[in-house]
């Protein structure tokens, strides 16, 4: 068209695209998390968890446990946790999230300060629903991917008004 202005548009690099990809899937995982829960109450929202974030998390950490080889052994299990907390969550260093392996048929991953939902959560929105719920189904998928009988808690959360969140796995 004459006289109309190209518009050069800046290549982000992989990296800057992995983030822009992960704001987005987590904000839209809140906008449903937090539509369903205040328009259909606790107790449908709960069956809305159950039956998406297994649906979502199993066929990723499917992937990772083929990918690297992984065993239904307690190690094994924080070492998938791990790497998905770096892979889908979108961090995993060391300095906000610590794994431990206390016994064969014990482990537990703390992400300090909370996850990156809780995070990228206005202050004044926290705690509005009880957002420790969803991240117990999402760990419980990741981990049916390699040992379906294995359970997950989350005992300490930043929503319950915890400096952290502690996943606990146990066989």
């Amino acid at each position: 068209m004459e006289g109309a202005k190209k518009i050069e548009v800046p290549v982000l690099d992989w990296f800057e695209r992995y983030k822009r990809l992960i704001d987005l899937a987590y904000g839209s995982i809140m906008s449903a998390d937090e539509y369903v829960y205040h328009r259909y109450g606790e107790e449908e929202w709960l069956e809305y968890l159950e039956a998406t974030r297994l649906r979502w998390t199993e066929p990723v950490a499917r992937r990772i446990v083929e990918k690297h080889g992984l065993k239904p052994t307690m190690e094994d299990a924080l070492e998938l946790w791990g790497i998905y907390c770096q892979e889908v969550w979108g961090y995993g260093d060391s300095r906000f999230v610590s794994i431990r392996m206390e016994s064969e048929t014990r482990g537990v991953l703390t992400a300090m300060g909370g996850c990156r939902i809780w995070a990228l959560t206005p202050e004044e929105k926290r705690g509005e629903i009880p957002c420790h719920k969803p991240c117990t189904y999402e760990m419980q998928g990741v981990t049916n991917a390699l040992a379906p009988d294995w359970k997950v808690h989350l005992p300490k959360a930043c929503p319950l008004g915890d400096d952290s969140c502690d996943f606990v796995l146990t066989c």
